[in-house]
């Protein structure tokens, strides 16, 4: 069971994005005027938290998990306190999504950016 499941995520781990296109067109079909990015983006997100370490290790052997979840805690902490000097009171709801949306942003960058250097390094022992 534990293996048919591996099966099915570890695709998924590795090529990220595959869950936001399949996110996506599930949201724009089944909703006409619907956020099916956004959705997709947040679908997307708490599964590029698995996938950049898990990209890293197979490739460089190194593992990035802890560093990751550094960088998640620090964004959502200077954020906050951003928040929280701009308006004295925080509304969690925004606050929560603003956080989640930047570490999409942050992490797809970082996910294309390891994507890169993989290719780059390849190209480079190959010559």
């Amino acid at each position: 069971m534990i293996a048919l499941l591996s099966l099915i995520a570890y695709p998924f781990i590795l090529f990220p994005f595959f869950l936001f296109l399949f996110v996506y067109f599930f949201f724009k079909k089944l909703f006409k005027k619907s956020n099916a990015f956004s959705k997709a983006a947040d679908a997307t997100t708490l599964l590029l938290f698995f996938s950049i370490p898990a990209l890293t290790k197979l490739i460089w052997h190194f593992d990035l998990g802890f560093i990751v979840i550094i960088l998640g805690i620090f964004i959502a902490m200077i954020l906050t306190i951003v928040e929280w000097i701009k308006s004295k009171e925080i509304d969690l709801i925004k606050l929560f999504r603003k956080i989640w949306r930047l570490m999409f942003l942050i992490l797809t960058f970082a996910y294309i950016g390891i994507c890169l250097a993989a290719i780059i390094q390849k190209v480079i022992e190959l010559y």
